[in-house]
Order: C-alpha cells, then sequence, then structure tokens
C-alpha cells in the first residue's frame, strides 16, 4: 500500500495549481530516491533542494505539510527541506507561506538535527553565547509591538534588520527595526554562515522585551 507520504506527494497533481513538467520532475526524482528508496545521501539532498526550488511556484498554501516537513525522510534529507523551504521564496519562505502556523513552523525546526541544520562553525557559535541573546528584526509594524515581534525569524547582525525594514515584509505599516531579549535555548537555528542572509530561528513563544530601535522609511524591493 502506498505511504500516506507518497499519497500526499502525488497529491500535488490534483490541486487547483498547475504543476508544470519541470515540478513533476523535480518531484517525482524526490518521491524516488528520499521516500521510495529512503535515501539520505548527498544524490537525495540534492533532490529535495531541486523540488523545493521548483515549489517556490505554487501558490501560497498549495504544498501539503508532509512533504515540505517529513518524518519519513532520513535526518540529512529532513533538514535540508526544512531549511531550504525557509529560506527560499520570492515572495516570502516556501514553508512559512505554505504551513498553517508559526507555531508549526517551529516544531518543525525543534524536531531537526542540529548537525545537519547548521554547519558546525555555526553550532559551535551558538553553543558560545550567553544564555541571553540580543538581537534584531526588521519588519512593517503591525497593530502593535507584541504582534510584530511575534515571529521566528531574526537576526544578530543590525544591518540585516535594517535592510529587512526597508525593503521586506508585507502589510501597510511603517519599516521598523526591532531589538529583543532571547534565551539562548529557545534558538533552534543560527545561520551566520550557511543562510542566505544573517538568521536566527528562535521560539516566537519566548521573545522578550520587545521594543522598537527605529523606523525606517519604506523602498520599492
Amino acid at each position: 500500500m502506498e505511504s500516506q507520504h507518497l499519497a500526499n506527494a502525488r497529491g500535488l497533481r490534483n490541486s487547483k495549481v498547475e504543476v508544470y513538467s519541470f515540478q513533476e520532475t523535480a518531484m517525482e526524482k524526490f518521491i524516488q530516491l528520499a521516500f521510495v528508496e529512503e535515501r539520505d545521501d548527498t544524490e537525495a539532498d540534492e533532490a529535495a533542494n531541486h523540488f523545493i526550488l521548483s515549489a517556490d511556484y505554487y501558490a501560497r498554501g498549495s504544498i501539503p505539510n508532509a512533504i515540505l516537513y517529513t518524518r519519513a525522510c532520513g535526518p540529512r534529507v529532513r533538514s535540508s527541506v526544512l531549511k531550504n523551504a525557509w529560506t527560499d521564496g520570492r515572495s516570502g519562505s516556501v514553508l512559512a507561506l505554505n504551513t498553517s502556523s508559526r507555531m508549526m513552523c517551529w516544531n518543525y525546526f525543534t524536531e531537526a538535527d542540529p548537525e545537519h541544520l547548521m554547519d558546525a562553525d555555526e553550532r559551535a557559535e551558538l553553543a558560545s553565547l550567553g544564555e541571553t541573546v540580543r538581537l534584531y528584526r526588521g519588519a512593517r509594524m503591525k497593530h502593535d509591538l507584541r504582534a510584530t515581534g511575534f515571529a521566528l525569524s531574526w537576526t544578530p547582525d543590525y544591518k540585516t534588520a535594517q535592510s529587512f525594514a526597508t525593503t521586506h515584509g508585507h502589510g501597510d505599516g511603517s519599516g521598523v527595526v526591532l531589538a529583543a531579549d532571547i534565551p539562548r535555548d529557545a534558538i533552534a537555528a543560527w545561520w551566520t554562515e550557511s543562510g542566505r542572509e544573517i538568521e536566527a530561528i528562535v521560539n516566537p513563544r519566548r521573545v522578550r522585551n520587545v521594543r522598537a530601535v527605529e523606523t525606517m522609511s519604506r523602498q520599492a524591493a
């Protein structure tokens, strides 16, 4: 009997979103290597990354959670799918756009193997931090600081936060740089080298002392 994970993967064809041939090819290779052959090697990892890149063309909410993060894959492929689904996207994280809640995303990260989620230097740097870490977030201001700061994506790099405050984000509010104090054990990923930007993935429920430190004018993305 076909596993539920395979059924979910092939169910993409039955969605209202048109599936192009390059997406179907990428999906089939990912299914074959990671699900059918149960491989957790470099080729399966590359197939997973290729599928995530092709999945960026799917509409918001159209990709089953079981594909963006599935426990049927080995730890290497699972972490790779999770990381790339979070960091890749033309208009936002593929994972964030297709997962039902921030806390679901956070739970995915807590289940991932840190050895595959971060490189050795990043793991060592995270372990060397103090018990509480000052992080920043660039965003568009929502109705209050609590809502604006309830997010997984923060950064230790102030310039990165400024960039996101001026050119990224959704909503009509002004660009704002937030600062917050976050316990080290509430940080699941610390990407200072291996991510697309300098980024930390944190438990949004444990973000403390959120304050606006700079308001910035918006620029065209």
